[in-house]
């Protein structure tokens, strides 16, 4: 066991190389029921050894009481920025990881939009070779759709694919050409690998901040309107059919681009989709408060989107919730809403704001936002997820009566720019196992 000191926080990791455990009474979800039951479950070794309805407290085994708290495998987001290389200051891969564990995360996907981008072998093999060296959350690189991100000409996938790449994207831009839209749908399908799309028209959203509704009316904001991603949709997902390939929409925000997708796979194309935490529990009303930590892109909708989010949720149109992490600096974000970048960090926070904000309130149930944040990301990077005897201890525990302040003391992250920073929250991740490592918040 040692102690881990930085920043102004401490807290323990504890490296279990020979230690048993038995998480006592808690409920397990079983991801590939997708049932929710009470289990006790056997850590030895780096696996799961046995899991029962009840299990006997043998000698020299750390018991773990788990009554009234889940136990499920790790969480895997699809959609997290860790700003290395190119900018530590807000967040680097090691305190990014820490963030992801804080928050019940495993598995979490790094975006390529790094400085400089990550469009080449050499770099999705640093990602790879230092997710390996740090033994925290597994960081999955996300190569880049072309090269520079310039939207001009694909980057090498074979070469990418090589160095450990789950999908390729431009995110943060829209691959404006069709042609190289194509391109990057044809040879990232031959691959076996999908392409991700950030759908925003860029010319419906220059200079844009916020959703054109009558909240932007009322504040003499420019606009970034819902046609925007609509339109953009609309195209990924004819060239999509086109090709045949796997398209998956990042962030969706609309009522009529959920409808979009909806329709297409009905008609059996091969798209997915994804929505973050902050569209599923927050509308444009928030930047009333001029607070650019409500700033984000594509930006917060109306609540009737917001409903539609979770219609989409609940008949499988949406298959993954992830939560673009976006760190950026204090100084950054303490600027006018015009010139603060867009973005919020969530790794550490989404389930806990999920669970309080959908769960609770019963909007959707606890197996529903488990599936949406485990199989349902995995199914689309090609992921399997399993709890069972003898597959390897990815899990993790969470405490739903648990209230928490998220604050400077407990931030993994780097950066603090969330509408969620210095408030309370409910439930809380207290154990997460990793192989042969566990560790405690």
């Amino acid at each position: 066991m040692w102690r881990y000191a930085w920043r102004s926080f401490t807290y323990l990791q504890e490296v279990s190389l020979s230690t048993r455990f038995l998480i006592r009474g808690g409920y397990v979800f079983f991801p590939e029921e997708e049932s929710l039951r009470r289990a006790d479950v056997e850590i030895a070794e780096g696996r799961i050894k046995r899991i029962a309805e009840t299990l006997p407290a043998e000698a020299d085994i750390r018991i773990i009481e788990a009554q009234d708290k889940l136990l499920s495998p790790g969480l895997i987001d699809l959609h997290a920025h860790l700003r290395e290389p190119g900018r530590e200051d807000t967040e680097t891969l090691e305190s990014g990881a820490w963030a992801a564990l804080a928050g019940g995360f495993t598995t979490i996907c790094a975006m390529p939009n790094t400085q400089p981008p990550m469009d080449t072998r050499e770099q999705a093999a640093f990602i790879s070779k230092r997710s390996d060296e740090l033994g925290l959350a597994r960081i999955l690189p996300v190569g880049a759709a072309t090269k520079g991100r310039a939207g001009e000409e694909i980057a090498e996938y074979a070469l990418l694919k090589e160095a450990g790449v789950v999908a390729v994207t431009d995110d943060g831009d829209w691959i404006y050409s069709s042609e190289v839209m194509r391109c990057a749908l044809e040879y990232a399908g031959m691959l076996g690998l999908v392409v991700i799309t950030h759908a925003e028209e860029p010319s419906l959203c220059e200079e844009g901040i916020m959703n054109e509704s009558t909240v932007s009316a009322k504040l003499g904001l420019k606009v970034r309107p819902a046609v925007a991603e609509e339109a953009a949709i609309q195209r990924d997902i004819a060239l999509a059919s086109c090709t045949g390939s796997h398209l998956h929409v990042a962030h969706i925000t609309t009522t009529r681009g959920v409808e979009l997708v909806r329709q297409a796979r009905v008609k059996g194309i091969k798209v997915t989709a994804e929505a973050t935490p902050h569209h599923l529990l927050l509308t444009d009303e928030a930047l009333l408060s001029f607070d650019a930590n409500y700033k984000v892109y594509p930006p917060l909708r109306t609540e009737e989107d917001r409903k539609a989010l979770l219609e989409a949720l609940k008949d499988g149109t949406i298959q993954a919730i992830a939560t673009d992490h976006a760190p950026h600096a204090i100084e950054e974000k303490e600027q006018e809403l015009d010139l603060a970048p867009a973005g919020m960090i969530g790794l550490q926070t989404a389930l806990s704001v999920l669970w309080e904000g959908l769960v609770e309130p019963e909007v959707i149930k606890p197996e529903l936002l488990l599936r949406l944040l485990t199989t349902g990301p995995a199914s689309v990077i090609g992921e399997k997820v399993e709890l069972k005897e003898e597959s390897p201890a990815n899990l993790m525990v969470f405490d739903p009566a648990a209230r928490w302040t998220f604050d400077a003391q407990n931030n993994r992250s780097l950066s603090q720019n969330s509408p969620w920073f210095g408030k309370k929250l409910k439930g809380k991740i207290e154990h997460v196992f990793l192989g042969e490592r566990h560790f405690s918040f």
